[in-house]
């Protein structure tokens, strides 16, 4: 019997890449995925922002940035502006508060927001209440008496200042009750002293 030669064709196969390809490719995408949950999470729960006061000239400034949830690593340079106010400038014209550019840069938080909780009040917020209040007619309510009584705002800006310097915003309000009452300049003066001793007294026990 006579042999018969059968010969066969073999299918080109696929080209196979190596591993490594593969492995880098998913970890390009893994990276990837977590850059974008990052800056979701930081756009929508890293923002802070607040409002800062200078207790030597009652100037307020806003800052904001972003920060890395949890870890609070910030991500983008504080942003600052200036917050305007009738009373201050009125404050810093008349002289009454420290200049601009003889003040410490010292700053007291006013308020203060991180991610999606409430904003928190510092302890400024109770002078700022006061700066802030305005009469029936709405024009500013201690600017007004201020210019009603110069002789009583020349001695009571510098008390309340000093104060704020010490951080004793919750005995503000007593100083601005007394002179809601005060008629009498010198008398005033001495009124203010001594509370200013007593406040300052107590708060280095």
């Amino acid at each position: 019997m006579s042999e018969v030669a059968v010969t066969t064709s073999r299918t080109p196969g696929r080209r196979r890449w190596p591993r490594w390809i593969g492995w880098a490719l998913w970890s390009v995408l893994g990276l990837a995925f977590a850059a974008c949950l990052v800056t979701f999470a930081t756009l929508q729960f890293g923002a802070v922002h607040g409002v800062e006061l200078n207790p030597y000239t009652f100037a307020r400034r806003s800052y904001s940035f972003y920060e890395v949830p949890l870890i609070r690593w910030q991500v983008r340079g504080i942003r600052r502006e200036d917050v305007a106010s009738d009373a201050v400038a009125f404050l810093d014209q008349q002289k009454y508060v420290a200049p601009a550019k003889a003040a410490p840069g010292v700053w007291h938080v006013v308020t203060a927001s991180r991610g999606i909780r409430p904003p928190a009040e510092g302890d400024a917020e109770i002078l700022v209440r006061y700066l802030d209040a305005r009469d029936a007619q709405n024009n500013p309510l201690w600017v007004q008496w201020s210019k009603e009584h110069p002789k009583l705002a020349g001695t009571f800006w510098p008390a309340v200042s000093r104060l704020a310097q010490e951080d004793l915003y919750v005995f503000v309000p007593d100083l601005f009750e007394l002179a809601a009452g005060a008629t009498d300049p010198l008398r005033f003066q001495t009124e203010l002293n001594e509370q200013l001793a007593e406040r300052l007294a107590t708060s280095a026990q």
